[in-house]
């Protein structure tokens, strides 16, 4: 009776975190032992329906507690506006710098890659949880075991006009802090930012880091691992036309003596938290 289901609970580790396998495109997933959940993006379009809904139902998650869109590119949301169709998420993140420009500045805040952004707010709206916003330092608890803090981006445009330019430079960059251990969640942070952050020191040492941008060349520069000091990489990367991940990146992460996972060779890649460990599972498709 009780005292078996109490035991398998105590089995389950306090956090999962699955890097699902989304193609060339982020989809992170954090679970907890009461089975509360945030999603950080959702691949592009087709994923929410082949990746992530067969995923969430196998974990056995009705509803996503907290969905974080990182910036507004396809390959980070296409299968979030899906998820959102289907009432599969309970609350919507975005950063306040790329809602309040869209608001302001409508489709002219956005890049070409970004068309989808306006669906996702519009699902959200008519589901009636609509979009919660956040700015650098603010901290997101979910439970007493998943604290979710963000670095970056100042939100203010006049601040970042490029952000305009390059949908990428949007990106929210975040810190998660699960049963004493830490990940860096990059996104697709861009080179100014990676630098504005290495000259104020502010790069936080985490325990895994997920490898900005899907590898580009132009991130996760040695000054950056130097302050990160990551244990493991998981590189979130598909079949694509840019050479991600860079053979440079590759040998940056070597050289800092980082091993490195990558879900177009692993297929997803589940870390399991625990309060001294973190163990790491592949499940290729391949």
């Amino acid at each position: 009776g009780s005292g078996w289901q109490l035991a398998s609970y105590l089995l389950e580790p306090p956090v999962s975190v699955w890097f699902f396998d989304v193609g060339q495109g982020d989809a992170i997933l954090f679970m907890d032992r009461q089975g509360r959940s945030v999603l950080i993006d959702g691949g592009r379009t087709g994923q929410g329906f082949s990746v992530l809904i067969p995923a969430l139902d196998a974990l056995g998650i009705n509803q996503v507690d907290l969905v974080i869109a990182t910036h507004a590119h396809d390959d980070h949301i296409g299968g979030l506006i899906e998820l959102a169709d289907y009432g599969r998420i309970r609350q919507l993140v975005m950063t306040r710098g790329l809602y309040d420009a869209i608001q302001n500045l409508g489709s002219d805040a956005l890049d070409a890659e970004s068309g989808g952004l306006a669906e996702l707010i519009r699902l959200a709206s008519d589901a009636g949880y609509g979009v919660r916003t956040v700015a650098a330092h603010d901290t997101m608890a979910l439970g007493e075991t998943i604290f979710l803090t963000v670095l970056a981006p100042p939100d203010d445009p006049l601040i970042n006009p490029e952000a305009i330019v390059d949908g990428n430079a949007w990106s929210l960059l975040l810190l998660a802090e699960v049963s004493g251990q830490s990940l860096l969640l990059t996104a697709d942070c861009t080179a100014d930012a990676e630098m504005r952050l290495v000259e104020q020191q502010a790069w936080p040492q985490a325990d895994v880091l997920k490898v900005a941008h899907h590898g580009s060349a132009y991130t996760t520069q040695a000054a950056m691992l130097a302050q990160v000091r990551p244990k493991v990489a998981v590189i979130s990367v598909g079949a694509n036309w840019y050479g991600h991940p860079a053979d440079t990146v590759l040998e940056r992460l070597q050289d800092s003596g980082c091993p490195v996972f990558r879900t177009d060779e692993s297929g997803a890649v589940h870390i399991r938290f625990s309060s001294d460990r973190l163990d790491i599972s592949e499940f290729s498709a391949h």
